[in-house]
């Protein structure tokens, strides 16, 4: 959400010479030569130094990264002397470290604010067991920090019959109270959290529920304190010590919807670069990352996490690489809350622009391929699937801080998923303050609703506490809800999302709580919504967005085919209704439309009469199919002058109508069927049918040429000849199911 940004207070005499102390102090997972307990008393360390609690993160099959924030006087910049200490540290199997497996002591740098990181696991002792939970903790002097617990990933080849993951984002403290984060510690069977961005937000606030004190951070004392103000929150903590956490930030790290060297108020990039600089720090000295200190304003926080043979993490940055948000005018302007949501104007359409970098997309690119993983989830910031928000005589809207604001960057990441190497891509978002779920396409066209087959899915997370505008809920819930793509919406709760992936399916739980807004009593977790999504081998069959009409079960044979028919736009139903009626026998001028709408509505040829039939109106909605079907021969009427619009097609005629469409190919087909006698007008057609399975007859023996079509039989004919190249002999129709 929007904020009211001021200029930093900092120069860059004062960045260099904080890069230079970074520098020299890099040596951050070196052991220390002391002690923790001799160095206590040496330190001034006085009181609990352990405010800001512990965490884990990054884990490995043989490490884990262990973190904690030395902090006496947390709001204060720690309240630490100016100088370099040592944190013993402990893991174990089991919560009484009866059994501990690896101990040391550990740097924490004054320049660092005194922040701890261990790479458990990596010193000269050997590796961590893989697949296996630990217990930790750090103590200094007389001082023991909580009990946080971990655990490693399985080895790359192990085969993983189960794993849950928590995602979650936006976690302003100023509006209201982290419910959410005590019920993720409470979560009885959880491998691992991904925090998907905006951790702190920058603004400070004076109001309830929550005040902030200090204003806007801009500086790296200003970030230092937001951070131990947030890391301070007892259920924060408590969700951190609750198993690993692989972390990413989104824009309130930084500066509200910048991008790139960009801030929100276009400050001068010298000036916002140093900013980016100290904000960059600020994130690294507070999360349990396994990446060498940021020296300046840039730090490469994309990457990824095996789970065995189940499921490869990508973490992304959608920030750091991104070019600047299109300057195109607002749809609403004079509704303040709706100031993002924009029209997608010439710049957004820029084939070059990018919203993670050259680089981190090659390196998604890649990885992607070659992971040999059942499930590839990718971790990111904001809403992937294409969101166009229609209100009735305005233009289509777009919020163009989201990939909607991209879409070549977005179509380049869609034709990797699509790749038939690339196995169940799972999209993890938050950003948004909303919870969504939703099919990723192989395109996304505004003006069709629809384009192209299932590719992946998107599931989005609502935040921790950060409020979605009030005056667009409604709004939202309704036109994003009305998308043919979107399973899901709702922008009024708070939660989190859990994922339970097995080799077979992944399933997603939206868990909220109704309030945020008072401490006490606490709101109970509830599910809102559950989506199962089967995984999909890589040879089935391509799926398309559920047409969704009422009497077409999924269970169906023929629902593949009708949703293809809707995906596009092929059919939209009957009478406008949400019905396909599946069972109803096909008229002759129903049929010219399918076929028409299979071949992309192609123009007539100049020149062709606009009906050609006198029995066919030229404002019939089928009349230009009917004409273009007359030019091209694929069909010849009923006589010289009727079309017979109305008449049912048989299935005879069906063939014949399909034969001719794809080019009239000819095949050798003996075995035929015996009800189809030689020399008849449709002969060719359903040998050609037969052969290339585009019927499989009414019984093993019989075609039952004279039936009439059902709109069912239609579709089941019309999908599978899309879906087979090889029975063409003519140009694919645009609607062919094939890449």
């Amino acid at each position: 959400m929007d904020t009211q940004v001021s200029v930093p207070s900092i120069d860059r005499r004062r960045f260099l010479t904080g890069a230079a102390t970074l520098a020299a102090a890099a040596a951050v997972w070196k052991p220390a030569a002391l002690s923790a307990s001799s160095q206590a008393g040496q330190s001034g360390v006085l009181s609990d130094p352990f405010t800001l609690g512990v965490g884990s993160g990054d884990p490995l099959p043989d490490r884990v990264v262990l973190w904690t924030r030395l902090a006496p006087d947390p709001l204060n910049g720690g309240g630490m002397p100016d100088a370099d200490v040592t944190v013993d540290w402990e893991l174990a199997t089991d919560p009484t470290f009866d059994t501990v497996v690896a101990s040391g002591s550990a740097l924490a740098p004054a320049a660092f604010a005194h922040s701890v990181h261990v790479d458990a696991g990596a010193g000269p002792e050997g590796g961590l067991t893989p697949a296996t939970e630990y217990f930790y903790r750090f103590t200094i002097g007389d001082f023991t920090s909580p009990t946080g617990r971990t655990r490693t990933t399985p080895p790359p080849d192990a085969d993983v019959s189960q794993m849950s993951f928590a995602f979650a984002s936006c976690q302003s403290y100023a509006s209201g109270y982290y419910h959410a984060h005590h019920h993720i510690a409470a979560e009885p069977d959880l491998d691992l959290v991904l925090f998907l961005g905006d951790y702190i937000y920058e603004n400070g606030s004076t109001s309830p529920p929550r005040p902030v004190p200090g204003g806007e951070a801009t500086t790296l004392l200003g970030y230092r304190n937001r951070y131990a103000l947030y890391r301070a929150d007892p259920d924060l903590q408590a969700a951190h010590q609750r198993c690993p956490w692989v972390v990413v930030w989104d824009d309130h790290e930084v500066d509200n919807d910048y991008a790139g060297d960009i801030s929100q108020d276009n400050d001068p990039v010298e000036q916002f670069r140093v900013r980016r600089a100290e904000a960059y720090l600020a994130w690294w000295e507070h999360q349990a990352v396994r990446m060498p200190a940021p020296v300046g304003p840039d730090l490469q926080i994309y990457r990824s996490l095996r789970w065995g043979q189940l499921v490869t993490f990508f973490a992304l940055d959608g920030r750091q690489y991104r070019d600047d948000q299109a300057d195109c005018p607002s749809v609403l302007p004079d509704l303040p809350a709706a100031s993002a949501i924009a029209e997608r104007c010439g710049s957004a359409e820029d084939d070059e622009r990018t919203m993670l970098g050259v680089s981190q997309e090659q390196w998604l690119d890649t990885g992607l391929r070659a992971s040999p993983c059942r499930w590839n989830v990718v971790a990111q910031q904001t809403v992937f699937a294409g969101t166009p928000l229609q209100l009735p005589s305005f233009p289509t809207g777009y919020n163009l801080d989201q990939w909607d604001g991209y879409p070549a960057a977005r179509q380049r990441l869609l034709d990797t998923f699509a790749s038939p190497e690339v196995n169940n891509p799972l999209v993890v978002t938050g950003d948004i303050h909303a919870s969504g779920a939703g099919y990723l396409l192989r395109t996304f066209d505004p003006e069709r609703g629809a384009g192209g087959r299932i590719i992946g899915h998107e599931f989005v997370g609502t935040s921790i506490s950060s409020a979605f505008p009030a005056a667009l809920v409604a709004f939202f819930n309704s036109v994003a809800g009305a998308l043919p793509w979107i399973d899901y919406v709702n922008a009024s709760l708070r939660g989190y999302v859990k994922v339970t992936l097995t080799p077979t399916r992944a399933t997603a739980r939206w868990k909220v709580v109704d309030s945020v807004s008072t401490e006490q009593p606490r709101p109970p977790v509830r599910t809102d919504h559950v989506w199962v999504v089967p995984a999909v081998e890589p040879d089935a069959a391509p799926r398309f967005i559920p047409a969704r009409f009422s009497d077409v079960p999924p269970s169906v044979n023929y629902a593949t085919a009708v949703d293809w028919l809707k995906a596009n736009g092929v059919t939209t139903g009957v009478g406008g209704s949400n019905r396909f009626a599946p069972a109803d026998a096909v008229t002759r001028g129903q049929m010219a439309s399918f076929l028409w709408r299979m071949m992309g509505e192609p123009a007539l040829p100049l020149g062709t009469p606009p009906t050609g039939f006198t029995d066919v109106p030229a404002n019939a909605a089928f009349a230009p199919a009917v004409a273009w079907l007359k030019a091209k021969g694929i069909t010849t009427g009923t006589s010289s002058t009727t079309f017979s619009p109305a008449v049912p097609v048989n299935r005879g005629q069906m063939a014949l109508f399909l034969w001719r469409l794809a080019g009239e190919p000819l095949v050798e087909d003996p075995s035929g069927f015996d009800d189809i006698n030689a020399g008849a007008l449709f002969e060719n057609a359903v040998k050609w049918a037969k052969f290339h399975g585009i019927t499989t007859g009414t019984s093993p023996t019989n075609y039952s040429p004279a039936q009439p079509v059902t709109r069912a039989q239609m579709a089941l004919f019309l999908y599978r000849l899309a879906s087979t190249p090889q029975a063409w002999s003519v140009a694919l129709p645009p609607t062919a199911v094939v890449d």
